[in-house]
């Protein structure tokens, strides 16, 4: 098994659910903005998954709900 530091923040599923939200009032610059941060964030995940690949690790349950995204980028 592996272990890794505890993230503080929301996961992927959150975040996108948040995003599709009805509850916000966005310009269209701003929601153009919101949709690339989280694009950023998933093209980060997957720079990730590929490097633990190339290492020989797997993630045997990987989704939106097990990526947790802190308020710092990681």
């Amino acid at each position: 098994f592996y272990t890794m530091r505890f993230i503080k923040g929301d996961s992927l599923k959150e975040a996108i659910e948040e995003f599709y939200s009805e509850s916000h009032a966005w310009t269209n610059d701003q929601r153009r903005m919101a949709l690339r941060r989280l694009v950023k964030r998933l093209v980060d995940v997957c720079n990730t998954i590929e490097y633990a690949h190339s290492r020989g690790v797997l993630h045997r349950d990987l989704k939106p709900g097990n990526i947790m995204l802190g308020k710092y980028g990681e």
